[in-house]
Formats: C-alpha cells, sequence, structure tokens
C-alpha cells in the first residue's frame, strides 16, 4: 500500500517534474497491475517482481518530487497509536485525494494516472479491502477527541509543503474527520 501511495503523491507534488512524473507512472502502472495478483497468487513471481520494480520506481519518484499530505497525515497516527505505515498512508489516501482534487492542476495530475480522481479514491480503498486492511480511522482504533493534537502535528510535517493545495491545521483535521 505504501509503494502504491508514492506512486499516487509523487504524482501530484507541488515540485514534480517530468522525469518525476516518468517514475510515478510507470510506478503506478506496475504497481497497480500486480496487487491484486500477488494477493491472491502469492507465489506469482512475475506479479511479485512487477510490485519490487513498481516499489523502487515510487522511490525514484520521491527523490525528485517528494511526498504529500497522506504521509504528513499518517506520521501521527502511528507516533500515537503504533498504527502501520501503510494502513495510516491508505487510509488517509482516498480523503487527500478529494482534497487535493479541488485544484484544477492536481485534479489533471490525477487524471493522468488514468482515473478520475474519485475513481482512484475508490481503487485505494479497494486494495485496503483486498488487502484485509481497515479503511477507516475509527477501525484502527484512533480517537476521536486526539483529532485536533495529530492534525497539529501533521502540520508540522516537512511532506506538508510538497502538497499540491496548501493546507491548514483545519484542513488536516477535517481530513481525520472524514477518515473516521
Amino acid at each position: 500500500i505504501d509503494a502504491l501511495v508514492h506512486a499516487i503523491e509523487t504524482a501530484v507534488t507541488k515540485p514534480r517534474t517530468p522525469l518525476s512524473l516518468l517514475f510515478s507512472h510507470k510506478a503506478f502502472q506496475l504497481l497497480s497491475a500486480s496487487f491484486g495478483l500477488v494477493l491472491r497468487e502469492p507465489n506469482n513471481l512475475e506479479a511479485r517482481e512487477g510490485m519490487l520494480l513498481g516499489s523502487t520506481w515510487a522511490g525514484l519518484a520521491i527523490e525528485y518530487s517528494m511526498l504529500g499530505i497522506a504521509h504528513s497525515l499518517a506520521n501521527p497516527l502511528t507516533a500515537h497509536f503504533g498504527t502501520v505505515h501503510g494502513q495510516a498512508v491508505g487510509v488517509m489516501l482516498p480523503h487527500v485525494i478529494r482534497f487535493n482534487a479541488q485544484d484544477p492542476a492536481a485534479y489533471r495530475a490525477y487524471e493522468a494516472l488514468g482515473h478520475t480522481p474519485e475513481a482512484l479514491a475508490t481503487l485505494v480503498t479497494g486494495w485496503l479491502e483486498q488487502a484485509q486492511m481497515h479503511t477507516t480511522l475509527s477501525e484502527c482504533g484512533i480517537t476521536e477527541a486526539l483529532l485536533p493534537t495529530l492534525a497539529a502535528e501533521a502540520a508540522r510535517q516537512w511532506t506538508a509543503t510538497f502538497n499540491p493545495r496548501s493546507v491548514t491545521v483545519s484542513d488536516l483535521e477535517m481530513l481525520y474527520r472524514a477518515a473516521f
């Protein structure tokens, strides 16, 4: 899930470049084609190769374009609740996609991955379900009363500065509440 989030986030960040987009798109292509297959056929070496190569391409994309607020939102979840990183970024990404897609340039960047932003958000939720992972923060055991604190901490994460839309603490709290 984390590698898929890397591929999607790097495709829309402010510092994205033609080179980073090449890496992001290739990563997304490989990862999205292989993810479900690996879950259904764990011994399928070709699908595992697709996941490994896709993860590598996504890592290269990060070096050129950084990450966004899905990662900013995930880190406090791990720090306070021990939420596994892939779970944390995965549960937040659909809401981040919808938030970022309000920016026309981000909307087009998501579409360049081959899906409307809403379809992409739904796809991410579907991947979580396929992997038998939680799709809401409440299912992850997150305490609603702590959402304002988590939002304040997420705002201090360096990855927030690369998000295609500027964010406030209120925006981040709204995203946590949407995921709750």
